[in-house]
């Protein structure tokens, strides 16, 4: 009997527990219903214990939409109360006047800060994660670089190149076939090359008619998408998971090793390009075999190698195995898609020769800047060259990228906006213009209309959509706002390209017209309106290496080819750092003319 009660004592027992568990995930449920129900496009409702964040982590999926929502009905600024037991409250602003302050008037209270740098931390103390002195003096010697003519000569041949024998023959294979592709994966691979051979020296081959696999772009894509989830977390939540290897904190641990494998290669077999002793390593690196030093063979070797793509996808697998993972024999088949780019490079390092009119890439010349070391303290020590090209190769692949992403999508759907860069194309070249070509950077850097619709995609589709900043000491914002070193600030450029009270009346529209003032050239619009190549003294560096780039590509699609998207295709952005469409963007391409 006693045996016999205990046991139904237990079964009433975990009955009992069975309806708690079940009464608590009804009560969070009909929460979860309540908070959406009362939200729509109003004032986030803040939650007992838990503030705004159920509110936000419900409207995840269109959060750049929802910013621009409650920004718009609070004038611009706005208090996200985070959980009472965090340190997450975020002050979102679109305020030209806060913009301004925070980027130019009190700059120095208002650096990237430690908040920035423990989320970034994958960026190292690069450019984009650095502060005072450090940032300083990265920003001189690379814009020292950047700017210099002979950087020029390498960034309009490599972005030539790069077209005519990368972009072209993936979209007359589109054309010819009549199959959907996806230029956003081809922008992406295309920008990716152009970067890499800009920033190493190095063509890793990604865009070709057989789309290989890359390992190492899919690594820059898995960090940042972890970056962006660490946003929206507590850091003692995304710093546990990171100390027991779980979750999205495992797959950027991952993702860093590709990345420091990958990048210790390009620095490895460019100091031996360059017969300069091995300075201090502080990347594993392995031993390079022989065939990594393959790009000093000669040009005849070279050439083979940059034509081997069109000789059939079981070549061209072979020579983009490239994972860094695996054995020897994959090291070899990788230094096999490095283009004749690598035997440009070793001229380099024996005087003034057709090398140095043509111009090299950025890690030749920071290698062979013995002036940086001595006169801005920066020790040229494989970390920093690695935190240097990792900086670089996101800037440059991953903006350009979804800015011509958003470009093409937004020509393709407004008819006469392409008829108009169309004329202007056409205007522009003396030669006969109803034929297939491919535009040089003379010809089109001073199109108006041209440059006007590209600021105008990149105003309402700002590559990086958000920026995050911390001030250093207590401060008042000209919008009264009071902020203090706990306090997360966040620009939403989405969000701020739909404001009326910055952009008029027809803030959401595509206009290209607003660009362009009444003598017919370029309108100058502040950049604490357009933000998209950042304000103040963190101005981007790299703006006319984009717009040389952009111009290109634009110029050689819209001139050579139809292109549409399919039908009932959800240009929808994505949830990431980088604002890419998330569905990618399926189109089909015509010919205008005989290529």
């Amino acid at each position: 009997m006693k045996l016999e009660k205990t046991s139904r004592t237990t079964s009433i027992t975990s009955a009992m527990a069975s309806i708690d568990y079940f009464e608590i995930f009804v009560a969070f449920f009909c929460l979860a219903i309540w908070v959406f129900m009362r939200d729509g496009y109003r004032r986030p409702l803040k939650v007992p214990l838990f503030g705004m964040l159920p509110s936000l982590f419900l409207h995840v999926h269109k959060i750049h939409d929802r910013c621009a929502a409650v920004l718009s009905l609070h004038g611009g600024t706005f208090l996200l109360k985070g959980p009472w037991f965090t340190n997450m409250d975020i002050l979102a602003t679109v305020d030209p006047q806060n913009v301004h302050y925070i980027m130019s008037g009190n700059f120095e209270n208002f650096p990237k800060g430690k908040e920035f740098k423990k989320i970034f931390d994958v960026l190292g103390d690069g450019i984009f994660n650095s502060d005072l002195d450090l940032w300083k003096n990265q920003r001189k010697l690379a814009r020292a670089l950047i700017i210099h003519q002979r950087f020029h000569r390498y960034l309009v041949r490599t972005s030539w190149n790069k077209v005519e024998k990368g972009l072209i023959p993936v979209l007359e294979l589109a054309a010819e076939r009549g199959g959907v592709v996806d230029l956003q994966d081809v922008f992406q691979r295309l920008t990716f090359d152009t970067t890499c051979t800009l920033v190493t020296g190095y063509d890793p081959g990604c865009l070709s008619i057989d789309f290989p696999d890359v390992p190492f772009s899919k690594a820059m894509d898995d960090a940042e998408e972890v970056i962006f989830i660490r946003h929206l977390l507590p850091e003692s939540l995304w710093k546990l998971q990171q100390w027991l290897g779980i979750g999205p904190e495992k797959k950027l641990s991952r993702a860093c090793e590709i990345l420091d494998q990958v990048i210790g290669k390009y620095i490895t077999m460019k100091r031996q390009e360059l017969n300069l002793p091995h300075k201090k390593q502080t990347l594993s690196l392995q031993e390079p075999t022989q065939s990594q030093n393959s790009s000093s063979q000669g040009p005849a070797q070279s050439e083979e190698k940059q034509n081997s793509s069109s000789q059939g996808p079981t070549q061209f697998e072979e020579k983009q195995n490239f994972s860094f993972q695996g054995p020897i024999k994959k090291q070899n088949s990788w230094s096999q898609g490095l283009t004749q780019s690598d035997e440009k490079q070793n001229s380099s390092s024996h005087g003034p020769t057709q090398s140095d009119e043509e111009g090299h890439d950025l890690l030749t010349s920071y290698i062979n800047n013995n002036e940086g070391e001595t006169t801005m303290g920066l020790k040229f020590d494989d970390k920093f060259l690695r935190d240097t090209i990792l900086n670089l190769m996101i800037a440059g692949r991953d903006t350009t990228s979804s800015a011509l992403t958003w470009f093409i999508w937004l020509v393709s759907t407004h008819p006469e906006v392409e008829k108009n860069i169309r004329d202007e194309l056409f205007n522009a070249v003396k030669a006969d213009p109803q034929k297939f070509r491919l535009f040089k950077s003379e010809e089109l850097k001073n199109l108006v209309y041209l440059h006007a619709a590209l600021c105008e995609s990149l105003r309402l589709y700002p590559p990086v959509p958000f920026q995050h900043k911390s001030p250093l000491h207590t401060d008042i914002l000209p919008s009264g706002h009071k902020v203090s070193p706990n306090t997360r600030l966040m620009f939403s450029l989405y969000a701020m390209a739909r404001m009326q009270f910055i952009w008029g009346k027809d803030a959401k529209e595509f206009k290209p017209e607003r660009w362009i003032s009444e003598r017919g050239t370029v309108k100058h619009e502040p950049s604490y309106k357009f933000l998209a190549f950042n304000a103040g003294p963190r101005t981007c560096l790299g703006k006319e290496v984009a717009f040389t780039q952009m111009k290109a590509v634009a110029a050689a699609i819209i001139h050579n080819y139809h292109v549409r998207a399919v039908e009932n295709h959800d240009a929808s952005p994505n949830v990431s750092i980088i604002l890419y469409m998330k569905h990618g963007l399926k189109v089909r391409v015509q010919r205008r003319w005989t290529y």
